[in-house]
């Protein structure tokens, strides 16, 4: 699904009072990432493994066991904040093979969910402002390796949506 509309009209708030509602259901998961300012695919898909472990990463005694799995296949580390004792997370994103296979390790890791998963990727249009020339296309192809995940795009440049989703 595609939501825009321009800047500050509450295009974030409906897409969290959908997802209060989802979750609350009990049947779904949600996961709100902010693609802002996100300046490359790098830092896109870093912005994408935080969002996700901040959803379902950390645990009262430390790191879920599952996100585990996910942390190495993406070039991930973990280390903890030293006043707070949380787990943080830290991602290096550095060659365009690693960022197709830590989206595919996200993809994977969300797909063994037992509940179904919707993603919100806010402010999506900043995918066509990086410089690697296919970024539109390795997130088309990576939503579409995941059918059972649903994903919601959001922007606020009704122009560059609607070229991304119709071309």
């Amino acid at each position: 699904m595609e939501l825009y509309a321009w800047r500050r009209l509450g295009k974030s708030a409906l897409v969290h009072r959908f997802f209060e509602e989802l979750e609350s259901s009990g049947d779904h998961e949600t996961v709100y990432v902010d693609f802002l300012g996100a300046i490359s695919m790098g830092n896109a898909v870093n912005e994408l493994a935080k969002a996700i472990f901040e959803k379902f990463g950390k645990t009262k005694t430390g790191l879920h066991t599952t996100i585990q799995k996910m942390i190495s296949p993406i070039g991930a580390t973990v280390g903890f904040e030293p006043i707070s004792g949380t787990p943080t997370l830290n991602i290096g994103v550095n060659s365009p093979q690693k960022e197709e296979q830590s989206l595919h390790a996200l993809g994977e890791f969300l797909n063994e969910r037992k509940k179904k998963i919707v993603i919100a990727i806010d402010e999506f249009q900043q995918v066509s402002t990086y410089n690697k020339a296919n970024a539109e296309a390795i997130f088309r192809a990576w939503t579409q390796k995941f059918p059972s995940i649903g994903f919601i795009f959001s922007g606020s440049h009704r122009g560059v949506m609607t070229e991304m989703f119709l071309e």
